[in-house]
């Protein structure tokens, strides 16, 4: 633009300049003031175009303006529209500028009067869906910005507004520590009650500075955001009060922002809700009481790469965490190291769920890391998978855990869950079930605290008497003869060991080779009887069957509440006169011992050596195998 010496006044306002950019290039246009002397220019001609040197602080917002002569119905705007007192209409020729930059709305960017007005006009216009904040200047916001668009105006000026406008607040500013608060910051006004923007879509590259406390009794934000896919980029927030308020929300990220002397760096509103999605990415938080206060239940959110430094409370508070991500944040200082603070803490008792942690990094201050709680102290902390202190801990929050470290697996029991067992387990597919292998290169070694070692049958084998698990235990002298075999232990029917032990054996079907087979080996029940006694009265020696009784020149051994299958009894007295003679069956199962080969028990018969008449001696030991 060129313009001719000149001086403002009602008579000599026929200035004229030469224009360099617009629609026309190298004409000419009458120069005013500024927006208020537009308003009362009157067009010599139709179409006129007049240049306004600025807005509204010298130096800023100024531009070009044409004369519409057939608009009589638009109203000022304050930025792209300017109605006169006589009612014509200037609108604006953009060019190259953004619609959205506030210095051609009126904003002051020396920070001496209030810029709100200023943008809300921008939002009112609907012309534009990024308002744009110079890189450099001061700008004070005296009332809160409402980015929701207009919905209708009153004849008497009412603004209803309804609905989301999903405007972007940009910029390039940055205040670290409020450095650059006098040359590039976005300030509230005195008279703030609240947040400085309402229904604010994304933010980025905006510096946010507030007095060091709050004042005349008002609390105030830099933005509360309209709570949906809503992205908060490269911002700094120097403010006592909070940085970022929403009402629940979902989808939200704060990537790459600073916080600095907040009370809260987000804080949600609406207790009990579900607050989903949040994303929280490389931040850095110094004296800040609260990265993330939640008012109701936080649900898969993350967590990433964030610098908690020197800052008072939890870096994230909630009624419930459930399913959130915790990696590679950096605490630093801060906390009370008199009485340690919870760094994740859930308002609701034992409700910090399937999370998940890794590769956090604690370096001094007072902290109770609920992140990577201690061994044996897991009791309303962290429930999920963590990684963080060389082990994967997989825990619930009421306490029970398992950590697997690098010198083994170890199991955690909660005070409330009782004494389950910890298991290793596998499944099965139309191929068949998958084994479960233990490759030692030394001992394996079984330690019961008890006693005991168990051996059941698993859940998924077929149900079936016979169906038992059997110790396969190699045989070495096979084995080095390169034949593929196993001494095979099975509990057999009564449940005491049985085994079939390999032998070799000629093939016979070829002489030249040989042959595994297997012989059956028992474990024998050992009775000792030193006379007849009635149910459950016997000693141990004799309990395996349940009543002895003497008659009909025989000892009768039997028991009701089990059976006994195809025994085989090897029988000594140790009665010099007496000998053992044979054994007969005691109720045979369904009345057939040959088709079932189940009894209740036996009738031992004994005859005197010399005499060979039937006698029952004073006592006898009987070793006892049940059948296969």
């Amino acid at each position: 633009m060129t313009a001719q010496p000149q001086q403002y006044n009602a008579s000599n306002a026929q200035v004229t300049v030469t224009i360099e950019e617009g629609e026309k290039p190298g004409a000419t246009a009458r120069l005013v003031e500024n927006i208020d002397a537009l308003r009362q220019t009157t067009p010599e001609t139709a179409g006129e175009r007049v240049w306004v040197e600025y807005h509204t602080v010298r130096g800023y917002g100024g531009g070009l303006f044409y004369h519409e002569p057939d608009n009589v119905t638009s109203r000022d705007d304050g930025g792209a529209m300017i109605v006169t007192e006589n009612g014509d209409r200037f609108r604006r020729e953009w060019g190259t500028k953004e619609k959205g930059d506030v210095l051609l709305w009126g904003a002051d960017p020396t920070g001496t009067l209030g810029s709100a007005e200023a943008v809300q006009r921008i939002v009112d216009s609907g012309l534009t869906g990024t308002i744009v904040f110079p890189n450099e200047g001061v700008f004070v916001i005296e009332r809160t910005v409402s980015m929701q668009p207009v919905s209708s105006v009153a004849n008497d000026g009412t603004v209803k507004r309804q609905g989301e406008a999903r405007m972007i607040l940009r910029s390039r500013m940055w205040s670290h520590f409020g450095y650059f608060r006098d040359r590039a910051a976005i300030k509230p006004g005195p008279e703030v009650n609240g947040a400085m923007f309402t229904h604010v879509y994304m933010a980025e590259g905006l510096a946010f500075f507030g007095p060091d406390e709050k004042r005349d009794g008002h609390a105030y934000h830099a933005l509360e955001l309209d709570g949906y896919v809503n992205k908060v980029t490269r911002c700094s927030f120097n403010m006592p009060n909070d940085g970022i308020v929403t009402w629940a929300g979902a989808n939200i990220d704060i990537v790459y922002c600073h916080f600095i002397g907040c009370q809260n760096a987000v804080r949600t509103h609406g207790e009990g809700e579900i607050v989903t999605t949040y994303t929280f990415t490389a931040n850095l938080c110094q004296y800040v009481g609260h990265l993330m206060n939640c008012a109701g239940q936080l649900w898969g959110s993350q967590f990433n790469n964030n610098t908690w430094e020197a800052c008072s409370g939890s870096m994230v508070v909630a009624q419930v965490v459930f399913n959130c991500g915790f990696v590679t944040n950096w605490i630093e200082g801060g906390g009370n190291a008199d009485d340690p603070i919870r760094i994740i803490d859930n308002t609701t008792y034992q409700q910090n769920r399937e999370n998940w942690a890794a590769g956090n990094n604690f370096h001094g201050g007072g902290w109770i890391n609920t992140l990577a709680p201690s061994d044996h102290e897991y009791n309303n902390r962290f429930g999920g998978v963590n990684l963080d202190t060389n082990k994967v801990i997989v825990s619930e929050a009421t306490g029970s855990g398992v950590a697997l470290r690098t010198d083994g697996l170890q199991q955690y029991l909660d005070e409330w869950k009782g004494c389950v067992e910890l298991g290793i387990r596998s499944t099965s597919n139309k191929n068949g079930g998958a084994d479960i292998g233990l490759n030692s290169s030394n001992a394996i070694n079984l330690r019961a605290s008890n006693g005991y070692i168990n051996i059941r049958k698993g859940d998924g084998a077929i149900s079936d008497e016979s169906n038992k698990p059997i110790l396969n235990y190699p045989v070495s002298k096979l084995r080095d003869q390169e034949v593929d075999t196993a001494l095979q232990l099975q509990p057999d029917r009564m449940n005491m060991f049985s085994a079939r032990v390999p032998v070799l054996n000629t093939d016979p079907s070829d002489s030249t080779q040989r042959t595994v087979r297997r012989v059956p080996s028992a474990m024998p029940f050992i009775i000792h009887w030193s006379g007849a006694y009635t149910a459950g009265k016997g000693s141990d020696a004799s309990a395996y069957f349940d009543v002895s009784e003497v008659k009909d020149n025989a000892i009768h051994l039997y028991n009701n509440h089990m059976e006994t299958r195809s025994p085989r009894l090897w029988v000594t007295t140790n009665d010099t006169d007496a000998e053992f003679d044979h054994w007969e069956v005691i109720d045979a199962y369904s009345g057939s011992w040959q088709a079932y080969g189940v009894c209740k028990g036996v009738r031992l018969y004994f005859r005197e050596r010399t005499t060979g008449e039937f006698t029952v001696p004073d006592s006898f030991d009987m070793m006892l195998v049940n059948g296969w």
